[in-house]
């Protein structure tokens, strides 16, 4: 059982490579892509938080180069170094959001990814870069509803949240090329996508 939900997308593309580096997807409807993908999986598996269940959603996402990334993993999380994605949490799964109309969105958080970061980690899987950035969309979007990876397992039951999703838009596990990396490159070890 899939929920269609109604995704608010706030896009800003303030690197201009992104354009052509995502090339031939459109940054919009591959993000959003990626973000049902992912609501879509956990409304399947009973992940969903009930707060957010047949409600509109609201995600910013920002595309913007390596060196904005560093400033704000400096700031944010005490990391003076680029990072793939950042996310900033806005959502409170405890939140019952009952004084929303019932077809307001509800603000699920921030986005913000790196050109340089997000490109090197696609050539180095030999993947295109939407292919890399759906994945990382999906990793941020679990962060944003409550998901981590601070322990094993629960580092664990996000990477099969993300395969399951990747999966649900024909594309491959996207761990597969972490086992054949560096460890400090992988997705969810010393690079978290989460800003908290």
């Amino acid at each position: 059982m899939t929920a269609d939900h109604t995704i608010a997308l706030l896009l800003d593309i303030e690197h201009d490579d992104w354009i052509a580096g995502l090339a031939p997807k459109q940054a919009d409807s591959l993000i959003t892509q990626a973000i049902r993908a992912a609501l879509n999986t956990l409304t399947t598996t009973g992940e969903l938080p009930q707060s957010l269940a047949g409600r509109a959603v609201e995600v910013s996402a920002v595309l913007t180069d390596n060196d904005q990334v560093q400033a704000l993993n400096r700031d944010y999380r005490g990391k003076d170094k680029p990072t793939n994605i950042l996310s900033f949490p806005q959502f409170d799964a405890d939140e019952t959001h009952a004084g929303l109309p019932d077809d307001a969105a509800i603000l699920l958080g921030d986005l913000v990814l790196a050109f340089e970061t997000v490109a090197s980690e696609a050539k180095a899987r030999d993947i295109p870069i939407w292919q890399h950035v759906t994945h990382l969309v999906i990793h941020g979007l679990l962060h944003l509803v409550g998901f981590d990876h601070v322990d094993d397992n629960s580092a664990v039951a996000m990477e099969q949240l993300e395969v399951q999703a990747m999966a649900s838009i024909d594309l491959d596990n996207p761990y597969r090329f972490d086992m054949e990396q560096d460890p400090t490159t992988v997705i969810g070890q010393d690079n978290p996508a989460t800003a908290r």
